[in-house]
């Protein structure tokens, strides 16, 4: 079981970081210069904006390996997807 846990969690892994895009990121970057603009520290904002897309990133993560894993177990016949 720890060995399946390992495998799936290397895949989601793999999978979520192909899904993030420079684009993404760089999105990120002009909107921060554009606060800026607004009398805004952009190193608070580039902070605050960044550990929420992490955060989400993780937690996407954990709900995909949660989600395979007790589809593989049979506990659970099909988990929908949000």
């Amino acid at each position: 079981m720890h060995e399946l846990s390992a495998q799936v969690m290397l895949r989601v892994i793999d999978s979520a970081l192909d899904g993030v895009s420079a684009g993404r990121w760089t999105n990120l970057k002009t909107g921060i210069g554009l606060r800026g603009l607004g009398q805004r520290d952009p190193l608070v904002e580039y902070k605050t904006e960044a550990y929420a897309a992490f955060t989400e990133l993780v937690n996407t993560m954990y709900e995909d390996f949660l989600r395979t894993i007790l589809a593989n177990s049979g506990c659970c016949p099909a988990l929908p997807r949000r």
